[in-house]
């Protein structure tokens, strides 16, 4: 199953949505958000939040794509999800989720950054593919 999640603010006059903008046009957006899941997992719940990602430039390596280095929740709580779900068999996703979020920070002693572990890539996560593994590492660009 293929699907669309959107965070989207419920409110677009909260605090912390009013410098994102969509690329490459530049437009604004109340878009918090947006993943591709092709988990056939549970859509997100009422309740739920979205992670929030501390960057690192300096510390880009190749464990450490886009110098991402530490995690917590962001301020931005689902408040109500609705799904759309295809029905022609046609569509590029077989599903879209969109999940207003409220704006309900946590206060900082309760929500600490956590360091993230970098990502392990080994041949194992291509089934043992050796040569889509050598493949794919060749396609890799790190900056130093």
């Amino acid at each position: 199953m293929s699907r669309l999640i959107i965070f989207k603010a419920e409110d677009s006059s909260a605090p912390g949505w009013e410098a994102r903008t969509l690329q490459p046009s530049g437009s604004l957006t109340d878009f918090l958000g947006q993943h591709f899941d092709y988990s056939n997992g549970p859509v997100p719940e009422v309740g739920c939040r979205l992670p929030e990602f501390k960057h690192d430039d300096a510390a880009a390596t190749f464990d450490h794509r886009g110098g991402v280095t530490h995690q917590r929740l962001s301020p931005w709580r689902v408040s109500r999800v609705d799904e759309y779900v295809g029905n022609t068999g046609q569509e590029a996703m077989d599903d879209v989720v969109i999940a207003y979020c409220a704006y309900a920070p946590l206060p900082e002693d309760q929500n600490p950054w956590v360091e993230t572990a970098p990502a392990i890539v080994s041949p194992d996560s291509f089934g043992g593919d050796m040569a889509a593994y050598e493949a794919w590492k060749s396609r890799q660009v790190v900056t130093v």
